[in-house]
């Protein structure tokens, strides 16, 4: 995933992505945190990625955000 496609993929989903301010080592540390909306009896779930950086953090939350989605499509 390309920096480009990070970034349109959270705005796709009404993501948020926050980097730490205080650099522990050479890379950035970045999370994406993502709200699901709510399916039927079911709430949204919250789903943050970590990672080193912005394209990591945010395929990382992508892939839970693709788990869930099949978890329900499965239940459906």
């Amino acid at each position: 995933m390309t920096r480009e496609e990070a970034l349109d993929w959270i705005q796709q989903v009404d993501g948020r992505l926050y980097q730490n301010p205080k650099k522990t080592n050479e890379h950035d540390e970045w999370v994406a945190v993502i709200q699901t909306p709510p399916a039927i009896r079911r709430r949204g779930k919250v789903i943050i990625g970590i990672g080193n950086t912005l394209q990591q953090a945010t395929t990382i939350a992508e892939q839970e955000w693709n788990d869930l989605f099949d978890e329900l499509s499965g239940i459906h």
